[in-house]
């Protein structure tokens, strides 16, 4: 089982790119993430900053997780130690805060409310830890201190409220990201108690044993399937999917989906007028005469008349009006004008992640639209007719001509596809913020563990 979550973990390095949470003894896991749309940024925010949270987690446990502190039960190194879990603890007590507001269902396991009770009774306990520290009077030995009745009366409602709250999870076997979050730094808080209210040895490594290793194994489980590691390796089957999605897609195909740019459409227009027959100084008037009005029609195709004066109106019968027209035609030669042409590309890019200005070490993709380049046909600043969609149109006008162009139909059609790649790339940029996520719990689990197993070896 441990070879197969090493294999998923180093899995993570041949897909992503990033700077690595740190060196844990077995393998370096890369943070990794996508950068959505605007609307959606806030929940690609939320899970980036558990899995940081998760990072500090694996690191506040790296060196010896605290075990120097929690054998010697020093109290300067005490407060030292129960600090760093306090700003861990207020972090992830904002991230849960966000992750609450999660809409989509596959996160529904960060949200369980049983998960939340215990974060809350935990970061009750530790600040309430933190508070009896901050009163140790300076006058006094820390013997004398940790053995006051009144001392040891507060570890005694600590430790109880602790083992009740996780009591209350362990039993509903809550192994999600989150809870090991949560679960990793409780057994040395648990043990560091037990260790200044003077429990035995036995009671203390039966605690490991029998509670947080089990715990902790389930964490980093691949067949459970509510663990950490379930939850990271779903993520990354989902990922599969949409990375085949998006590569199925024409510009997603044209970018092979890394770092790079290609063009997304180019459109032209030849302003151009032919040569017209025009009718020029024609002039014509109407008289009146006597015919059978079966052999005379009226000329209306003559037109305008002129401005002369009509002769009299009809007075017979079989009187028809005649309109004569004389004038000249002549030809308007053809014009050719601009030779307009509008090219635009797409860029695939990756960045890091900044939250509050501050780096997270999470890989971004950024898709988007370059600024539009407009010169005549031929220019090198545009592509080659060969690749443009070519419109011959009397558009004299440069603003229209703009105009037509972007609404051509190879430009609004790639347009659409560029959206439909985006939502695929949201979609990608969720899967593998959750990859993020999931693995850096898995990481801060195995951590813990090691570390546990270090404490049964210091106290046998």
């Amino acid at each position: 089982m441990t070879m197969d979550r090493r294999k998923f973990l180093k899995s993570t390095v041949l897909i992503f790119s990033a700077r690595t949470i740190g060196k844990a003894a077995f393998v370096g896991t890369p943070l990794l993430t996508l950068f959505p749309s605007l609307a959606q940024a806030w929940v690609q925010v939320a899970i980036a900053v558990a899995s940081m949270v998760a990072s500090m987690v694996a690191a506040n446990n790296r060196s010896d997780g605290g075990i120097g502190e929690i054998i010697s039960a020093n109290y300067q190194l005490l407060k030292v130690a129960l600090q760093k879990l306090t700003e861990i603890q207020t972090e992830l007590a904002a991230v849960l805060t966000k992750l609450d507001e999660l809409p989509d269902q596959i996160d529904q396991l960060l949200k369980q409310q049983d998960t939340r009770r215990l974060q809350t009774e935990l970061l009750a306990v530790i600040r309430g830890y933190v508070e009896l520290l901050k009163s140790h009077d300076p006058s006094i030995s820390d013997e004398q201190w940790r053995t006051n009745p009144n001392t040891q009366r507060v570890f005694s409602q600590l430790l109880f409220r602790l083992e009740s709250a996780r009591q209350q999870v362990n039993v509903l076997n809550l192994t999600d990201p989150v809870t090991a979050l949560v679960a990793c730094p409780l057994g040395f808080v648990e043990t560091n108690l037990k260790n200044l209210l003077g429990y035995n040895n036995f009671e203390i490594t039966s605690t490991i044993r029998e509670v947080y290793l089990p715990w902790l194994n389930s964490v980093v489980d691949p067949s459970n399937p509510n663990s950490a590691m379930s939850y990271a390796m779903s993520a990354k089957n989902r990922l599969t999917d949409q990375m085949k999605a998006a590569s199925l897609n024409p510009i997603g195909a044209s970018l092979k989906m890394v770092p790079s740019s290609v063009l997304l459409a180019c459109t032209g227009v030849n302003d151009h007028d032919d040569a017209e027959w025009l009718n020029d100084d024609i002039g014509c008037y109407q008289f009146n005469e006597l015919a059978p009005y079966n052999l005379v029609k009226p000329a209306a195709s003559f037109d305008p008349i002129d401005s002369r004066p009509q002769s009299a109106p009809l007075t017979e019968p079989n009187q028809v009006a005649r309109r004569m027209c004389h004038g000249s035609l002549k030809i308007r030669n053809a014009r050719d004008g601009a030779h307009d042409r509008l090219a635009l590309d797409v860029t695939l890019k990756e960045e890091e992640l900044k939250i509050d200005g501050k780096p997270t070490g999470i890989l971004n993709f950024v898709l988007e639209k370059a600024s539009d380049r407009r010169a005549n046909a031929g220019d090198p600043a545009v592509p080659s007719d060969s690749l443009c969609q070519i419109d011959t149109a009397s558009i004299p006008d440069a603003n229209a001509r703009l105009a037509h162009m972007q609404a051509m139909k190879r430009r609004t059609d790639m347009s659409a596809t560029f959206d439909a790649l985006s939502l695929i790339i949201d979609q990608i940029n969720f899967e593998r913020s959750r990859i993020a996520l999931g693995s850096n719990a898995v990481v801060a689990a195995e951590v813990g563990i090691q570390n546990l197993h270090e404490l049964l070896r210091r106290y046998s």
